[in-house]
């Protein structure tokens, strides 16, 4: 089977063999309190910090999952009102995630499908931070670079965060105009889920820092102040995913080899592909019609029946993602992570166009 689903996907070859390997070393009952766990500590934080480019002076954390960077973020950066920019079901999450907090939110919606125009937006002053989802993974609507630039120039006084669940390794983080990153492992490193990835600068470890002075609860053992503080030893407050972390040094190393570039080249090519074919089918199109807003790495396609779709493409091994929520009965999803191919794409095209 071959999975082209928006997460958890297709393993990436070299989590496979890290997998192998990890057993045969008994990483999984390794002390996380030993040398041996820091090395791997350090090697995946170095990993990721290569493939992303991540400033020297920005602070990395693991996490359990980008649903917990959320809230996290939440707890740590806002004591009483953040601002969500909403286009789909995980952003709408960070939000529902605030409200749950007992923070203030003020949300940006869009009808699924849209992308946003930022160029009237009016941010209330007293917003603490905004969330964006560079790529929003129930639908398909990429947010670009130049959109979070653009709300930074409305608001540079809150902290900007940046969902890139399912961007990564694609995109290009804009570094420079936002102040923290998150992501999950089960999509673009194609890893099983357990692992998430935050990073945030020192705004963010500040705003911290200022909470917990005038006595506002920023969490327990996950602070930013705890995971700071065990980061500095090359370890996390709690048992970590040993697994995860090992994996995660593996994969980057092999998305090191392979170079972003080329990547990226990869990518664009691959979604042309199907984007190409959607535009001349009589049956399918994409559900995101403008093509300035639609996600290169998950492709979402508008379908007379998705059911039809994705059970033709598993009679040949080939696993497709459902629709999401109120799109799961007319749209399915193509993931394209680098454990995508070109030959996939082109077998989804000749499968679909037979129905």
């Amino acid at each position: 089977m071959k999975f082209l689903t928006p997460g958890p996907t297709q393993l990436h070859p070299a989590a496979k063999k890290s997998i192998e390997l990890a057993l045969a070393d008994n990483i999984g009952s390794i002390s996380h309190r030993s040398e041996q766990a820091y090395e791997l500590y350090d090697r995946a934080e170095a990993g990721v910090r290569v493939v992303l480019a991540v400033p020297d002076d920005w602070q990395l954390f693991f996490l359990s999952s980008a649903t917990e960077c959320m809230e996290r973020l939440v707890q740590n950066c806002v004591q009483k009102s953040s601002c969500h920019f909403v286009n789909g079901a995980f952003s709408e999450r960070f939000k529902k995630i605030a409200d749950q907090l007992g923070k203030k939110t003020h949300t940006h919606q869009v009808a699924l499908g849209k992308g946003f125009d930022v160029r009237d937006t009016n941010i209330p002053t007293n917003c603490e931070l905004i969330s964006i989802a560079m790529n929003e993974t129930s639908t398909g609507v990429w947010t670009d670079a130049e959109t979070i630039k653009e709300i930074r120039k409305n608001a540079p006084d809150a902290l900007i965060v940046i969902d890139v669940v399912s961007a990564l390794p694609y995109a290009a983080i804009p570094w420079n105009d936002v102040d923290a990153v998150f992501f999950s492992v089960q999509k673009g490193f194609g890893m099983p889920a357990g692992l998430g990835v935050l990073m945030v600068n020192e705004r963010c470890v500040h705003t911290a820092k200022t909470l917990e002075a005038n006595n506002v609860s920023t969490g327990s053992y996950h602070s930013f102040a705890s995971l700071q503080k065990y980061a500095e030893k090359h370890s996390t407050p709690e048992t970590p995913n040993m697994l995860g972390l090992y994996t995660l040094g593996n994969v980057c190393d092999a998305l090191n080899r392979q170079g972003l570039k080329r990547l990226r080249s990869e990518t664009i090519d691959k979604a042309k592909c199907v984007y190409d074919w959607l535009e001349t089918s009589d049956v399918y199109s994409p559900f995101v019609t403008d093509t300035s807003h639609r996600s290169p790495t998950v492709i979402t396609v508008t379908a007379p029946d998705p059911k039809k779709a994705i059970e033709a493409c598993k009679q040949h091994d080939i696993i497709l993602g459902s629709g999401y929520g109120d799109l799961k009965s007319t749209t399915f999803r193509i993931a394209n992570f680098p454990m995508h191919t070109l030959d996939d794409m082109n077998r989804v095209v000749d499968i679909l166009q037979t129905l």
